[in-house]
C-alpha cells in the first residue's frame, strides 16, 4: 500500500490475526519500561510465503518515551539460509543415508552417507525421483508415502534402493513430514539393514537345521524302538 493509505490507520489492522495481540503486550510493555522489542511474523497468501522481523525501539522527549519507531525487515531468505545451515550440519553428523524429497518426490538434498552405501555421489541423485532408485516391485511403498494423506504423519518401511553397480541394498526407511526452505518436503532417513538382513537369515537356517536335527532323532528313534523289540524276541 502507499504511504498514504498507511497514515492514521492502526498497526494491528495492518497485521495478521494471530500476531495482533503479541503487539498489543508488547506496546503495552514498550511504553511503560522504554525497552527495546523484537518479534517475528509470518506472513501467509495464496502466492507466496515469508518471514517478517519487526524491532521496536523508543522516541523519547525529556527521557519520557512519547511515541515508538518500528523497523520491519523481511527475513525470510536469511532464515532460509540459515535453516539450510542447520539442515547441512545435520546430514554430515548422521550415520544413515539422509534424503529430503519434495512433494512430488524428487530428491532435492541428500548427504554424503549416500555414496558410502550406493556409490552415487550426491549431485547425481539431486533432483531424482526416489522412484528411480526403488527396484519395481516396490513403487507402492513410494507412491504410498507421498500421498496426501500420508503427508501428515510418520512412516517406517523397509526398501531396497538401487546401488550405482546396478546391485539392491536393503535399507530401513523412517519417514517424516517437514517444512525445508519454505516448502512441505519428506525428510528421510535410511539405514543399510544388510548385516541385519544376514543375521536373520543365518538365524533362520540355524532354526530350520535345528528342527531337522529333532526331526531326524524323533524319526530314529522310532524306526529303533520295534528293532529293539524284535531283538528281544
Amino acid at each position: 500500500m502507499p504511504p498514504g493509505k498507511v497514515i492514521d490507520r492502526s498497526l494491528y489492522d495492518l497485521l495478521p490475526n494471530g500476531y495482533r495481540e503479541r503487539l498489543r503486550k508488547s506496546s503495552k510493555a514498550f511504553f511503560l519500561t522504554g525497552q527495546t522489542d523484537m518479534f517475528e511474523v509470518c506472513i501467509e497468501d495464496k502466492t507466496q510465503s515469508g518471514l517478517v522481523t519487526f524491532r521496536v525501539g523508543p522516541l523519547r522527549l525529556d527521557h519520557r518515551v512519547i511515541a515508538a519507531t518500528i523497523i520491519s525487515t523481511n527475513t525470510t531468505e536469511f532464515k532460509r539460509a540459515e535453516e539450510l545451515v542447520r539442515y547441512k550440519e545435520l546430514f554430515e553428523n548422521v550415520g544413515d543415508c539422509v534424503f529430503i524429497l519434495n512433494e512430488k518426490g524428487i530428491i532435492i538434498e541428500c548427504n554424503d552417507r549416500v555414496r558410502e552405501s550406493t556409490g552415487f555421489a550426491p549431485s547425481e541423485l539431486v533432483a531424482m525421483p526416489i522412484s528411480q532408485l526403488t527396484i519395481d516391485d516396490q513403487a507402492v511403498l513410494v507412491r504410498d508415502m507421498l500421498q496426501p494423506g500420508a503427508a501428515r504423519k510418520e512412516s517406517r518401511f523397509e526398501l531396497h534402493l538401487k546401488t550405482k553397480a546396478n546391485s539392491a541394498i536393503p535399507f530401513e526407511i523412517n519417514c517424516r513430514p517437514i517444512v525445508y526452505l519454505g516448502e512441505p518436503c519428506f525428510l528421510c532417513v535410511a539405514r543399510d539393514i544388510t548385516q541385519t538382513k544376514q543375521l536373520q537369515n543365518q538365524l533362520i537356517r540355524s532354526e530350520r537345521l535345528a528342527a531337522t536335527g529333532q526331526l531326524a532323532a524323533s524319526i530314529a528313534h522310532e524306526i529303533n524302538s520295534p528293532l529293539q523289540g524284535l531283538r528281544r524276541c
